[in-house]
């Protein structure tokens, strides 16, 4: 069923949103599952304590997120969702599940979150330092990515939602298409499994002698063109192959459920499997 992606600083109101979001669709009949801290007895800040804490905590938001996409109802995941390839991840789920999405970002002004989160149980209160930690860690929801699409974005604290347009995209919008990024397997061909090793082996290597031939040095922002793909992967940092590894590996498990048609929709969807993953894992 539908999958709504909350998006918001700490204290942002997001909570109070995906109330107002599961009471409507209550009142029009649907079940609706929120997943958040509260609803899995997460503590909220201690969450952060550390990047190991934080990675579980993904962790299990993300297991139960495609538990519950399995069943028959409106699932609202209300979490900061701050990592744009956490985000991706989520995405990527929806399509598998082919289920429509949305996503709704409380763009709440940081001095109307700093000061409702002044007001929580002390308990329940994000330190300053984690505050604003993780208010810088924000990257914006944007509509020109396709995993952010359709964007809801709620500026005021006090504006109504959008509940039909929500509603129209999550009960009457179209499931994205089968695209090279979700095609089923085709069992007859024979080639595909060898092609999958063979695209996604080249495109590491280039990846690994890119990063040999420089010292070992990769500047922030490079953009590396590696075989067979015409998409172009963006390093930010340095990746180690053990890493590129699980990454190939992660990206082969979910592949096999989903064939793109060529070599190319294999090194692209590839590609941008990386980009995604690199990049959370850099922040996380």
């Amino acid at each position: 069923m539908p999958l709504v992606v909350m998006v918001g600083h700490p204290s942002s109101g997001k909570t109070t949103r995906a109330q107002q979001l599961q009471q409507h669709f209550t009142k029009l009949g649907h079940e609706v599952t929120v997943i958040n801290h509260e609803s899995l007895a997460l503590p909220r800040a201690a969450s952060y304590a550390s990047n190991e804490s934080e990675k579980k905590l993904r962790a299990t938001f993300k297991s139960t997120v495609e538990r519950f996409l399995n069943a028959k109802r409106i699932v609202i995941f209300d979490y900061l969702n701050y990592i744009k390839g956490f985000r991706y991840e989520m995405w990527c789920r929806a399509r598998e599940a082919q289920t429509q999405h949305c996503t709704v970002f409380c763009d709440t002004p940081l001095e109307t979150c700093k000061e409702w989160n002044s007001k929580r149980p002390e308990e329940e209160r994000y330190e300053e330092k984690l505050f604003i930690d993780l208010c810088q860690r924000m990257e914006r929801p944007n509509s020109d990515k396709r995993w952010d699409n359709p964007l809801f974005t709620i500026t005021e604290p006090t504006a109504d939602l959008p509940l039909d347009d929500i509603t129209n995209t999550l009960l009457h919008g179209s499931v994205a298409s089968m695209n090279q990024a979700v095609v089923p397997a085709k069992m007859e061909d024979s080639n595909y499994l060898y092609e999958l090793d063979r695209v996604t082996q080249d495109i590491v290597r280039a990846i690994v002698s890119h990063q040999a031939s420089d010292s070992s040095i990769v500047m922030v922002g490079d953009k590396l063109s590696v075989p067979h793909a015409t998409n172009t992967l963006q390093l930010t940092r340095k990746v180690h192959l053990p890493e590129l590894r699980r990454i190939q590996a992660q990206y082969l498990k979910m592949a096999r459920l989903r064939t793109p048609d060529t070599a190319q929709g294999i090194a692209n969807t590839f590609v941008d499997h990386l980009s995604m993953c690199i990049s959370t894992m850099q922040q996380g």
